[in-house]
């Protein structure tokens, strides 16, 4: 089949505006042909990304005794390996359930793919090249500074990292954690110089993403203890909010719509929270909750004047107003633990790891699943597709996958 290049590249965590939703409509078929190309790869939730005509990923290829994470590029027409960088890596997360691969998603930004390992190895590689620019060892030098009880760091991710860095300029931001980097740490692109840092704690699972609020630019994101809105200028903290979920695990992006977030965790129910810029001050207020929607890992995608996410104890995709937190329709169960959400123009297009890409038809108003189809066994798609044109790029935990659809 022939590939078409006539959409954006995926160049990022959530694709081209980082939110999990790009305006092409795709001619999905009856039954998913056989994918254009297939390359095998080792372990790991971190999704694929695409720019510049190739397919970007991590992976570790060795788990025991010292593992090796690896950066690689692929063709994007053809699925070959092009060039891979590789680093040791020892990290194993003392939660036997939890992935043993890097889960952060690469980013392409002025040539270069940066990416987090697992155990915090930030690294800075030549897109075209896989050459080695910069990396810092982001557990031995920002990391140490407190202990927990079983002797891990305790500013770091027990599970290990796994937020997604973010392009801003010259810079590149990382939620790194610590007394030394800041949760939120921005680091120059050009070599890996740490510029600024703020919020000096533990740092958090998810990706910082940028928003405007009552005329001010934003960035936003989670430490592991609190939710804080930073002046993308001055770089100051302009507020902060306390919020901790269970174990800490602050997983899903803050959703900024207007001056309203709407932010989760686990054993948390999902909740909107309005900005408000009182006499110069700052003030968070909540707005409202909805306790059938406990998204944990699964961040949410905007449809019209509503949200769609999933509730990770019903294991339903759910759709709720974003006016009013009330639900408009649930789906049947989809998944064993997790779905990722992706809007493709007039169509919802759910991952879940039951091994199935469902898509439906794009509706607030009932839950209108049009086809499915079964592409890997149970339990191993944990990672967000990304779509380039007609291409649908997917990976599993032993391969990455295309499918050209209606070429």
């Amino acid at each position: 089949m022939r590939f078409i290049g006539n959409g954006q590249d995926w160049p990022q965590w959530r694709g081209p505006s980082r939110n999990g939703t790009i305006p092409q409509t795709l001619p999905w078929p009856a039954k998913l042909p056989k994918a254009s190309w297939t390359t095998p790869v080792g372990i790991g939730y971190a999704s694929p990304i695409i720019a510049d005509g190739r397919v970007y990923c991590m992976d570790r290829t060795a788990v025991q005794p010292a593992g090796l994470e690896r950066i690689f590029a692929l063709d994007q027409v053809t699925g070959k390996l092009l060039w891979e960088y590789k680093y040791t890596s020892t990290f194993v997360a003392p939660d036997p359930t939890a992935g043993k691969g890097p889960n952060a998603t690469p980013l392409y930004h002025q040539g270069t793919i940066f990416s987090l390992g697992l155990g915090g190895m930030m690294t800075a590689v030549d897109a075209r090249s896989g050459k080695l620019k910069w990396r810092h060892d982001c557990a031995k030098e920002y990391g140490g500074s407190e202990k927990m009880p079983g002797g891990g760091d305790a500013n770091f991710p027990i599970c290990g990292v796994s937020s997604s860095a973010l392009a801003d300029g010259d810079n590149v931001i990382f939620n790194v954690g610590g007394q030394k980097a800041g949760s939120i740490a921005a680091f120059r692109a050009s070599d890996g110089v740490l510029q600024w840092s703020v919020l000096k704690e533990k740092g958090s699972y998810t990706s910082p993403v940028f928003t405007e609020m009552h005329g001010k630019q934003l960035l936003m994101s989670f430490s592991g203890k609190r939710l804080a809105g930073i002046d993308r200028a001055s770089k100051q903290v302009l507020w902060d909010s306390p919020y901790t979920a269970m174990y800490e695990q602050t997983i899903c992006n803050a959703i900024p719509v207007g001056n309203r977030l709407i932010i989760s965790g686990e054993a948390r129910p999902t909740e909107a929270v309005d900005v408000q810029l009182i006499n110069g001050k700052y003030e968070l207020k909540s707005a409202w909750k909805n306790a059938e929607m406990s998204t944990y890992m699964t961040n949410p995608v905007i449809l019209d004047d509503a949200l769609v996410g999933f509730d990770m104890r019903s294991r339903r995709a759910i759709c709720v107003s974003i006016a009013t937190g009330s639900t408009l329709w649930t789906s049947p169960r989809i998944a064993k633990q997790i779905i990722n959400v992706t809007l493709v123009g007039k169509h919802i297009v759910i991952v879940s790891d039951s091994g199935e890409v469902t898509v439906a038809d794009a509706s607030t108003k009932a839950w209108t699943p049009l086809y499915s189809y079964t592409i890997a066994e149970p339990g191993s798609l944990w990672s967000m597709p990304c779509f380039a044109g007609n291409q649908m790029v997917i990976r599993d935990q032993k391969s990455i996958r295309s499918w050209t659809l209606g070429a």
